[in-house]
């Protein structure tokens, strides 16, 4: 059984960072000049001022999912509560069993209680999951809404 869950993203920072590394390995742009380094200041920061979600999903206590969101106001829309998802995953040994869809909706539900306007959400587009994330995010609604588009300049 899969359980789907609010948890402080410090406490289990330990716990999501082999996570980090997998979904880095997998699907991490500029993997040859980028190093994951992810910036727990700012995650800290962030949680600390109530301006993080972090969602997991466990398997036997495991952990094997999560998807975690910025929720702020806007630089161009001061006035709007709005979230960005950061980085959703999956293990790739529980995919295609609903569990990126219960941690999306389990978002969906705790940003709505949070009075957030919009939720944006992204994937990689050439990944072999974006038809499925594509899937998902239509299916909840979700309309796309921007083009993102990457180049290394350094």
């Amino acid at each position: 059984m899969t359980v789907i869950a609010a948890e402080s993203f410090m406490e289990i920072y330990p716990e999501l960072l082999p996570l980090f590394e997998s979904h880095w390995r997998e699907l991490g742009p500029y993997k040859d000049k980028m190093p994951l380094s992810p910036n727990v200041e700012i995650y800290s920061y962030l949680e600390a001022q109530g301006q993080l979600l972090t969602l997991t999903a466990r398997q036997e206590g495991r952990l094997v999912g999560y998807i975690i969101c910025a929720i702020r106001t806007g630089l161009h829309y001061s006035t709007t509560l709005q979230a960005i998802t950061d980085i959703p995953y999956v293990a790739p040994s529980v995919r295609g069993r609903g569990v990126g869809v219960r941690l999306f909706l389990a978002a969906q539900e705790e940003l709505k209680a949070r009075k957030v306007g919009p939720w944006f959400a992204s994937y990689k587009v050439g990944s072999e999951l974006a038809p499925s994330m594509d899937k998902v995010l239509r299916w909840l609604g979700m309309e796309p809404c921007d083009l993102q588009f990457s180049k290394w300049i350094n």
